[in-house]
C-alpha cells in the first residue's frame, strides 16, 4: 500500500473516530436525558423509534450499497453525482408512498405496537422520520464513495450535537414524547438539506453514457439487501418488542440501555470500517491484492481495539450504568458483558462482511439474516420468561453467533486464508487484554481505584505498555497512528 494512501486511511479514521467520540458522548447524554421521562415514557419512546429504523431499509430500496458498489467505476465526479441523485429520487418516492399508508393505519399500529390507540400520533411522527433517515443514509454512503471523511464526520457530530442541546431543552420544558420526534426529525431534514448540497457541490448534470448502469441495475444488486436488513432491524428489535409482550416496559427500558452501553464497542470501531468499506469498493476490482492487503490490516486493529474493549466494559459496566443516574436502571449493569461479547463477534466480522457484500452482492445475506432472526426469537421466547432482559441479551448473543459463523461459511477462502492468517495478531491482543483485565481487578481492590471511572485510564495505560512490549504493533505503524496528530500539534508548539 502507497505511504499516500496509508496516510490518508489513518488521517480519514481520526476524523471519523473525533465524530464517533461525539457520538458516542451524545448517545451517553441523551440516554440520560431520556431516561428522566421515566421508564414507561423512555420505553414508548424506543419502540416509536425502532419503528422509524425498520422502515428505513426499504425506504433506501438497497442503494446505498449499490451506490459503494458501483460508483467507483463511473467515469467523472459529475456521473457519480448523477446516480447519487437517481437512488435520492426514487428512495424519496418509495418513502412517501410509504408514509402515507402508515398514516393510514397509524391508530391500528399503536395499539398493536405500542400498547394502546392514545399513542397514535408517535406512529404518525415516525412515518415523517423514516424518509429522512432514508435521505441521510444514501448522502452518507456517497460521501463514503467520495471518500470524504471531513464531511461524512461533521456532520454526523453536528446531528448529534444538535440532538442532545434541543431535546435536552425540550425534556425539560415541554416533555412530552411527540414534541421529541418531531424536533429529532426537523434537525434530521435540516441536515439532509445540507449533505446534499454538499455532496454535489461544484458538480454538473452529465449526460449518461449507454453503457452505464441504470437505476434497474443498481436495485437489482442492492434490492435483495432491503428484506435483508429488515430482517436484521428485527432481529436489533424484536427481544424489545417480545420484552413487552412477555415482560413489560421496564424490561425494554432496562435492555435498551445496557444495550447502548454495550454498543460502544461497535461505535468505537466505526472509524475504521468507515474507511475500510469504501476503500476496498474502489479496490476489489482494480487492486485485489491491495484489498486483501487491508483485510488483513483492519482485522488486526479491530483486534486490538475490541479485545480490551469488551474487557473493560465489563469492568466498569456498574459505574456507566450508574451514570444515567436513575437507581432504577441498575438492572442493567449485568446484561452488558453480554451484549459486548455479542458486539465483539460483530465487530471482528465486519471487514469479511464487506467483501462478501461487495463480491457477492445483497442477495446472499436475506437467508443467513432469516436464520439467525429464527434463533433470536425462538430464543427469545424460550428465555425472557425466565430471566428478563437478562434472556434477551443471552438471546441476542445466540443469533450474532450464528450470523458470524455463517457469514464465514460465505467468504472467499482466500478472504479466509487472510484472517486466519492474523491469528498470532489476535491472540496477542486477547493476551494483552487479559493480562490489563487482570491489572485492573487488582487495582481496584485499593482504595485510590475503588471508582471504577479512574480505572478507565488505567485500563489505557496499562493497555498501551502490554501492546507495546508484546511487539503487536510496529514503530513504523505507531508512527502512522500517531502522524496525525502530531501534524495538529506541530503549528502550535513555542519556536515553529
Amino acid at each position: 500500500m502507497p505511504q499516500a494512501d496509508r496516510q490518508h486511511f489513518v488521517a480519514g479514521t481520526w476524523y471519523l473516530g473525533g465524530s464517533q467520540l461525539v457520538g458516542t458522548a451524545s448517545t451517553y447524554a441523551l440516554l440520560y436525558v431520556l431516561t428522566r421521562l421515566g421508564t414507561e415514557a423512555y420505553g414508548l419512546w424506543v419502540l416509536a423509534v425502532l419503528l422509524a429504523g425498520y422502515l428505513t431499509p426499504w425506504a433506501t430500496l438497497g442503494l446505498s450499497g449499490a451506490l459503494m458498489r458501483f460508483c467507483p467505476s463511473l467515469p467523472s465526479f459529475s456521473h457519480q453525482a448523477g446516480a447519487y441523485r437517481m437512488a435520492c429520487r426514487a428512495s424519496l418516492l418509495a418513502s412517501i408512498l410509504a408514509a402515507l399508508v402508515l398514516v393510514a393505519a397509524s391508530r391500528p399500529l399503536a395499539v398493536w405496537l405500542l400498547g394502546g390507540e392514545a399513542h397514535w400520533l408517535l406512529v404518525v411522527l415516525a412515518a415523517v422520520l423514516f424518509p429522512l433517515e432514508a435521505q441521510f443514509q444514501l448522502g452518507n454512503s456517497f460521501l463514503q464513495v467520495r471518500q470524504r471523511p471531513g464531511v461524512y464526520a461533521a456532520l454526523a457530530s453536528c446531528r448529534n450535537l444538535a440532538e442532545v442541546v434541543v431535546l435536552a431543552v425540550l425534556v425539560w420544558w415541554l416533555p412530552r414524547l411527540e414534541v421529541l420526534l418531531a424536533a429529532r426529525a426537523l434537525i434530521l431534514a435540516v441536515l439532509v438539506v445540507a449533505q446534499h448540497l454538499l455532496a454535489c457541490r461544484g458538480t454538473t448534470s452529465a449526460s449518461r453514457s449507454g453503457a452505464e448502469p441504470g437505476l434497474s441495475h443498481y436495485l437489482r444488486f442492492g434490492f435483495p439487501m432491503i428484506p435483508a436488513t429488515f430482517i436484521w432491524a428485527l432481529i436489533a428489535g424484536a427481544d424489545r418488542f417480545m420484552l413487552n409482550r412477555l415482560a413489560d416496559l421496564t424490561q425494554v427500558a432496562l435492555y435498551n440501555a445496557a444495550d447502548t452501553v454495550a454498543v460502544f464497542l461497535l461505535n468505537y470501531t466505526r472509524p475504521i470500517n468507515g474507511m475500510l468499506q469504501p476503500r476496498l469498493a474502489n479496490l476489489i476490482d482494480r487492486e485485489p491484492a491491495a484489498a486483501q492487503r487491508h483485510l488483513g490490516a483492519a482485522t488486526k486493529f479491530l483486534g486490538v481495539l475490541l479485545f480490551p474493549g469488551a474487557v473493560g466494559l465489563a469492568l466498569v459496566a456498574d459505574t456507566l450504568v450508574a451514570l444515567m443516574g436513575q437507581s432504577q436502571f441498575g438492572g442493567a449493569a449485568r446484561m452488558v458483558p453480554v451484549l459486548g461479547l455479542g458486539y465483539l463477534l460483530i465487530g471482528l466480522t465486519n471487514p469479511i462482511y464487506h467483501l462478501v457484500f461487495l463480491r457477492r452482492g445483497g442477495r446472499v445475506f436475506p437467508g443467513l439474516y432469516a436464520g439467525c432472526l429464527a434463533v433470536n426469537l425462538a430464543l427469545n421466547w424460550l428465555l425472557i420468561p425466565l430471566g428478563g432482559g437478562m434472556g434477551a441479551a443471552l438471546a441476542t448473543l445466540g443469533a450474532f453467533v450464528v450470523y458470524g459463523v455463517g457469514l464465514l461459511a460465505l467468504a472467499e477462502p482466500t478472504d479466509l486464508a487472510v484472517v486466519w492468517g492474523q491469528w498470532r495478531s489476535l491472540a496477542l491482543a486477547v493476551g494483552c487484554s487479559l493480562g490489563m483485565g487482570a491489572a485492573l481487578l487488582a487495582a481496584a481492590q485499593t482504595a485510590f481505584f475503588s471508582d471504577s471511572v479512574l480505572l478507565v485510564p488505567l485500563g489505557i495505560l496499562v493497555y498501551t505498555l502490554l501492546l507495546g512490549g508484546s511487539g503487536l504493533v510496529s514503530r513504523e505503524e505507531w508512527a502512522l497512528i500517531a502522524g496525525p496528530l502530531l501534524r495538529l500539534w506541530r503549528p502550535v508548539r513555542p519556536g515553529t
